[in-house]
């Protein structure tokens, strides 16, 4: 599923890569086989079976939302954490990264 970029939230906790999505928590939230695809032009959340989602990090005007230490936090983690809802302390899920 794309992510419309108002629902979409990048930020640094704790030296964690967090990206927040508003929307509602998939009930596979609990099963294996998520993983995250991290580019300079776009971010794919995959689960398991049909669950999935697609952020653009550039903004309108070509600008990277991704605050400064993001990507390193990402690479230091070979992860990034998914936070599901409107609430920085909603439901989360730890990403394992994969490369293409």
């Amino acid at each position: 599923m794309f992510v419309d970029d108002s629902l979409v939230t990048f930020d640094v906790v704790d030296g964690h890569a967090v990206l927040s999505l508003a929307v509602d928590v998939p009930a596979e939230l609990d099963a294996d086989g998520w993983s995250a695809l991290v580019k300079q032009t776009l971010i794919v959340a995959d689960g398991p079976g049909d669950a999935g989602y697609l952020v653009k990090r550039l903004d309108t005007n070509g600008t990277d939302r991704a605050p400064d230490g993001w990507d390193a936090a990402v690479e230091r983690r070979n992860a990034l954490t998914l936070v599901f809802g409107a609430r920085r302390d909603g439901p989360s899920r730890e990403l394992p990264l994969v490369t293409p």
